[in-house]
C-alpha cells in the first residue's frame, strides 16, 4: 500500500509540473443508469481531449475505442 500511494502521489506531483507534452490520461465515465459510458483521452499539457460514447463497458468495445480515438 504505501508503494501505492507514493507512486500516485509522484504521479500527481508530475501532473501538476506538466513537464512533458506527451503525458495522456483515459477515463472510462460511466453514465447514472449504467446503459453506457464515454471512453476520454486527455492530454493535459496542452487540454487537448477526445472522446466517444460507448453502448456498454465491454472490455472488447471499450479497448477498440480506445485504439480508434488515439
Amino acid at each position: 500500500m504505501r508503494g501505492q500511494l507514493f507512486q500516485h502521489l509522484r504521479r500527481k506531483d508530475l501532473i501538476q509540473n506538466r513537464v512533458n507534452i506527451d503525458d495522456w490520461e483515459i477515463y472510462l465515465v460511466i453514465g447514472n443508469d449504467r446503459s453506457g459510458a464515454l471512453v476520454t483521452i486527455i492530454e493535459r499539457k496542452i487540454s487537448f481531449t477526445v472522446s466517444m460514447r460507448v453502448d456498454d463497458k465491454s472490455e472488447r468495445l471499450v479497448t477498440a475505442t480506445t485504439i480508434a480515438l488515439l
